[in-house]
């Protein structure tokens, strides 16, 4: 029954999406792309009616991590349940490839190199499809011939996570010894591939700034550069990236979050980062200016922050390894063994979430959505 009514309520509401999508080309006549655009996000928040379609769409394919970081807590849920295989996995990149044909399909963890076999199948699919795809990982197990491997599927970009410039930060924070050159020989094998093979996929770094890792962000660059990477993000580092898996920490409490003493320090560390930016100096760092200007005041005001209105239920959502399609957390965990993407993104559970998610007081700047 709840299929049924699921399904049906899909219909509806994709039908709303269908008229409204035809009121706005009147009335973005003449507008440019980007005005267009905006005007899509603007009506979609304020109907929610989903007017876009998803920009981002993050796929877990492992069930496990080789690391326990003491900055996430993704790897802490161990719950024993049918996870996704190559039939769902087709599935889902046939689903993209006919409804969302300009979204980039990321492969994110808890590990996804863990699952090799799968990581692989669903790159290769993804790339006879024409979907775009991307990958996350923390480089623990690419070597030169992984890394063959991950660039000969021509994906975007292949993100790794390096949290500090020097070996013994990033140990503590991986929670592993040695961590540290494993994921520089991940980023030189990548880049090294990606040389040889003459591709185009982009080789970035991807770090979590908090309290421990402070004074190296600056430095990060350089030794991004050194690396060969060709890009660097940095996020700010969030109490739960589960959203349900850590325990109920305080700020004050939290050795990771950058308490008040402390933020005149995060204040000139950002100056310097927005001073590379603005220099266009390589790698590109690909946050924008304003997301960076926000840290401090992420920071101090913690949960009292106010990001603006969150985008999210719009232009991403996330594909948990059992199946359940989320955003944040708050829904509408629907399963793809049971429902079609293109029928979730547009259910009356996924209009639930989206009103959801505009009453959310969570604080964040993850990268999922936009500022208005």
């Amino acid at each position: 029954m709840k299929v049924l009514l699921e399904r049906g309520s899909s219909v509806a509401w994709r039908g709303a999406s269908t008229l409204g999508s035809s009121a706005l080309q009147v009335l973005s006549a003449g507008m440019s792309p980007e005005k267009e655009k905006l005007l899509r996000y603007k009506a979609s928040y304020l109907s929610g009616v989903a007017l876009t379609k998803p920009r981002g769409i993050s796929l877990e394919l492992s069930t496990a991590c080789n690391l326990h970081c003491k900055i996430c807590h993704q790897w802490k849920d161990n719950r024993e349940k049918q996870a996704l295989d190559e039939h769902d996995v087709k599935g889902i990149i046939d689903d993209i490839a006919a409804h969302f044909p300009h979204a980039v399909l990321e492969f994110s963890g808890q590990e996804p190199t863990m699952n090799a076999p799968l990581l692989f199948f669903a790159l290769e699919y993804a790339q006879q499809k024409g979907v775009q795809t991307a990958l996350n990982t923390n480089g623990m197990v690419v070597d030169r011939a992984f890394a063959e491997r991950l660039v000969a599927a021509e994906p975007h970009h292949i993100s790794v996570s390096l949290d500090g410039v020097h070996a013994q930060t990033h140990d503590y924070l991986r929670h592993m010894r040695g961590s540290h050159a494993k994921v520089v020989r991940a980023v030189q094998s990548l880049v090294a591939a990606k040389e040889s093979m003459r591709s185009r996929s982009a080789v970035a770094v991807t770090t979590v700034l908090c309290d421990t890792n402070l004074e190296e962000m600056p430095e990060m660059h350089a030794f991004a550069a050194s690396l060969g990477a060709e890009s660097l993000n940095y996020n700010a580092f969030v109490l739960d990236n589960s959203y349900f898996l850590a325990p109920r920490e305080r700020y004050e409490e939290c050795e990771f979050w950058v308490k008040e003493q402390r933020l005149p320090v995060l204040e000139g560390v950002v100056q310097d980062i927005l001073a590379l930016k603005e220099a266009g100096a390589r790698p590109a760092i690909t946050n924008d200016a304003r997301q960076l200007r926000n840290f401090p005041e992420y920071f101090r005001n913690k949960a009292n922050f106010s990001k603006g209105k969150c985008l999210a239920g719009y232009n991403y959502f996330h594909i948990h390894k059992l199946g359940d399609v989320t955003v944040c957390g708050k829904g509408p965990f629907l399963n793809v063994k049971q429902y079609p993407l293109h029928e979730i993104w547009h259910s009356y559970s996924y209009y639930r979430t989206r009103q959801l998610i505009k009453q959310c007081d969570v604080p964040c700047l993850n990268n999922c959505f936009t500022l208005l």
